[in-house]
């Protein structure tokens, strides 16, 4: 728009954007955009000799490295403890200021988290509330996660020997909330691996729960008329677990037969017997199937246990045989 002594007219014009001034990058510049793009290699070394290589760009974190060997080795980011030397560099620093030749040697050693031994502490608590909230915290452990970390978990648990503090807040605490939440516990540790080669460490876990009388705790349990019926549904999914059948891939002579004295162990106990009563109870679906899968996984068809579950009182229809 022009102006003339009082007159104003408007003009076809094409706007254009002013100038692109690009200034030529300094040299520092150039250098970071060189360590963004190199590859650094990794060989993480654990105490125990194992090694693993992985490969990361220099301007990852250590938190990033964590990440990793949580995914190829199943060991948890909070459990990981990483060393550059004899120095423990925070996880928010990036590989690349402690190494420049395209290379890195990492020390990998794991420790249980504080949380953890604090809930062993407060699970072999003398109070009654301490125990049973202990176990919810130790249960809500096993959900979430993926399946190989819960079976990490599953391991430290007995590692830690926290099937045997269960067993006596058990023994010790007649309580609807501790038995609910205590076999709740057992039966998380005692459950079946769902990835082969796996079952022989959950059969390992589950011999550990026995040998400490977690049989003679769930009869107790199931056979208490005081007991909670949700504490009892607990009890017979735990013990369905301990006398379950290794799967396929994991069988072996060696765990049939150690599978097959447990079961016979909870004839011989009563364990049996307190189910096939409970059976008789008016409950729920979810509690019948619960008791169900107790009897068969004790009974597992075996011809001297049908006969002594049916004179104990036992349904046919509950052993798989015709009415």
């Amino acid at each position: 728009i022009t102006a003339t002594r009082g007159h104003s007219c408007i003009a076809n014009m094409t706007a254009y954007p002013p100038p692109l001034v690009v200034a030529a990058p300094a040299a520092s510049s150039v250098a970071a955009s060189a360590m963004a793009e190199q590859m650094l290699q990794l060989t993480v070394m654990s105490l125990s000799g194992d090694c693993t290589v992985l490969e990361l760009p220099s301007t990852a974190t250590f938190a990033d490295v964590k990440q990793a060997l949580e995914k190829q080795l199943f060991i948890e980011k909070t459990e990981q403890k990483l060393l550059v030397g004899p120095s423990v560099p925070a996880d928010e620093e990036q590989l690349g200021t402690h190494s420049s030749e395209g290379a890195m040697n990492l020390t990998l050693t794991c420790s249980t988290e504080p949380q953890v031994l604090e809930n062993l502490q407060q699970l072999q608590s003398c109070v009654t509330k301490d125990a049973a909230d202990a176990c919810l915290v130790l249960v809500n452990r096993f959900w979430g996660v993926p399946q190989q970390i819960l079976e990490r978990r599953r391991g430290l648990a007995v590692t830690l020997r926290f099937h045997e503090a269960v067993i006596r807040a058990l023994q010790k605490w007649p309580d609807n909330d501790v038995r609910r939440r205590g076999c709740e516990v057992l039966s998380q540790i005692c459950k079946e691996a769902q990835e082969a080669g796996l079952e022989q460490a959950a059969e390992s876990r589950r011999q550990a729960v026995a040998d400490l009388g977690a049989a003679e705790v769930l009869k107790g349990i199931i056979g208490d008329p005081l007991c909670h019926v949700l504490a009892k549904e607990q009890a017979c999914i735990t013990l369905a677990r301990l006398c379950r059948s290794p799967a396929l891939q994991g069988r072996s002579q060696a765990l049939l037969e150690a599978v097959e004295r447990r079961r016979q162990h909870c004839v011989e106990i009563g364990a049996m017997a307190a189910v096939v009563r409970f059976l008789h109870e008016p409950v729920t679906f979810a509690v019948y199937m619960a008791a169900l899968s107790a009897l068969e996984n004790v009974v597992a068809k075996d011809p001297a246990r049908t006969e002594a579950a049916l004179r104990e009182g036992a349904e046919r229809k509950w052993l798989g045989m015709d009415h």
